[in-house]
């Protein structure tokens, strides 16, 4: 068919060991039957076959939004631009920015707790009381009620022969508890309707790997952008250009990730977890600082040429072996300094107290968003964040509720790099230029946050020089280059 193909690879013909023949591998050994002997001994489907639809799968569907809208941006700005002595140019602008009906995703497949009871029945029982959907449940369980009067108490029971489900109730892991229930087929066998956890159990996924199963591809994730942008620069004038910037700015949304590439994360996958629903009931708790927002980016690059030498202020007549030694020397650099990006914390690897699909972000008492300092562990000697008292501050949100801090809370360490360079061009009788550099490289300290709070840290022991020579002709047909590195 017209626009459809199927690759075959035979790598035992190429190497002569094909069972087909042509065992020298030559392709004047590719007859007619050979290669039709390769083809249906490599061919996994034919075009018939690929003109049929793939068999239907209940482990997990994704679907559109009937009311998918296609997405807007709105921007708008304000600005102002004057020209200071010494040409130079000093800029501000306001930039606004929102966006509306963003491409997003959600699972539908997430384990309802609210509307069914089981989180006040979960919190009953949690409190010391009774509650008889948790009995008709705990009853369905094999091996109930190991001499507990009730399904309740069972559950309760943290003795050797109580409910496997105990854990979930002492930690308040009342979303896993749900869809375990459900995975386990506990509702329906405590006859309860198959759709009592899960609103479409037909696609369940498998807990917590890949749980839901029902993807829908929806537009209803929004952000909004607010920044003041500051330019100075001065063009070259006098042997000296630079340019200066700074932006102080604020990012928001629901979504950092592009859905493209991870349509609905799960657990608590490094990039792609905050940006799925915590709560698909409540999505705006999403709404955070985005996870590349930076509130201070200041950038600069400048470039000097030093006035001595021929043709400059001073030494413009100097002798021509001295000016070989002071002149065309010039120096320059640039530099960042970034405020950190957004974090979050996750609860402990099986808190799932809200969400079957994402881990629950974990409470912080008495917390700051800018509380993370790079430090030395005095017991371990590793980098890292984290103070024990800190650490203290960190516990996981109850049974149905969101963390007190929410998505995107705390602050990372920022990252600042200055690099200099000294440059020295010259010129000879004989049309050939030269050029030297000398550069001077400081980075700062830089860190990387993984979603179990983990820290990779490099630290640079020392500041890095770079020395290079270049010389070209004048025809431009030959160059020569020397580095040396040396610290």
């Amino acid at each position: 068919m017209p626009g459809l193909s199927n690759q075959v690879f035979d790598t035992s013909f190429g190497t002569g060991t094909s069972a087909c023949g042509g065992t020298d591998g030559r392709i004047s050994t590719l007859t007619p039957s050979v290669f039709t002997c390769v083809i249906t001994s490599n061919l996994v489907q034919t075009p018939t076959q690929l003109r049929t639809p793939p068999p239907f799968s209940n482990n997990a569907i994704t679907a559109v939004d009937p009311n998918w809208k296609p997405p807007q941006t709105y921007m708008w700005s304000f600005g102002i631009q004057h020209e200071l002595p010494k040409k130079i140019v000093f800029e501000m602008d306001y930039l606004g920015r929102k966006g509306v009906h963003l491409y997003g995703a959600y699972d539908a497949n997430q384990a309802k707790i609210r509307e069914n009871g089981f989180l006040n029945a979960f919190n009953a029982v949690a409190a010391g009381g009774d509650s008889p959907l948790m009995d008709q449940l705990m009853q369905a369980v094999p091996g109930c009620c190991g001499g507990d009067p009730t399904g309740s108490a069972w559950l309760a029971d943290s003795g050797p022969n109580g409910s496997p489900y105990n854990t979930d109730l002492v930690t308040g892991r009342v979303a896993e508890m749900a869809a375990l229930l459900q995975q386990n087929g506990t509702d329906v066998a405590a006859g309860l309707p198959p759709t009592f956890f899960l609103s479409y159990p037909q696609f369940s996924g498998s807990f917590p790997s890949s749980p839901g199963g029902f993807v829908v591809l929806d537009s209803h994730d929004y952000s909004t952008y607010n920044s003041l942008q500051t330019v100075v620069r001065r063009s070259f004038e006098n042997g000296l250009t630079f340019q200066a910037s700074y932006v102080w700015s604020k990012s928001i949304d629901t979504r950092s990730f592009d859905p493209t590439f991870t349509v609905v994360a799960v657990q608590s996958s490094p990039f792609g977890a905050s940006s799925t629903p915590f709560d698909m009931d409540h999505r705006k708790r999403n709404y955070a600082p985005s996870d590349f927002d930076r509130t201070h980016v200041f950038q600069s690059i400048w470039t000097y040429e030093l006035p001595f030498g021929h043709g400059k202020h001073w030494g413009s007549s100097m002798n021509p072996v001295l000016d070989r030694v002071v002149g065309g020397w010039e120096i320059g650099g640039f530099g960042i300094i970034e405020s950190g990006r957004p974090t979050r914390f996750y609860s402990r690897s099986h808190d799932y107290t809200l969400s079957s699909i994402v881990r629950t972000v974990a409470d912080c008492t008495g917390c700051s968003p800018n509380m993370l300092h790079i430090h030395r562990d005095p017991s371990t000697g590793v980098l890292t964040y984290f103070t024990p008292s800190q650490i203290a501050q960190f516990s996981t949100p109850a049974a149905g509720q969101f963390s007190n801090v929410g998505r995107n809370f705390f602050r990372l360490a920022g990252y600042a790099n200055l690099s200099m360079s000294i440059v020295r061009n010259s010129a000879s009788p004989k049309g050939r230029s030269s050029r030297q550099d000398w550069k001077c490289r400081m980075p700062s300290t830089r860190c990387t946050m993984t979603s179990q709070g983990v820290i990779a840290t490099t630290t640079p022991t020392s500041v890095s020089w770079i020395l290079s020579r270049s010389a070209r002709t004048a025809a431009g047909s030959r160059v020569i280059h020397a580095p040396c590195r040396f610290r």
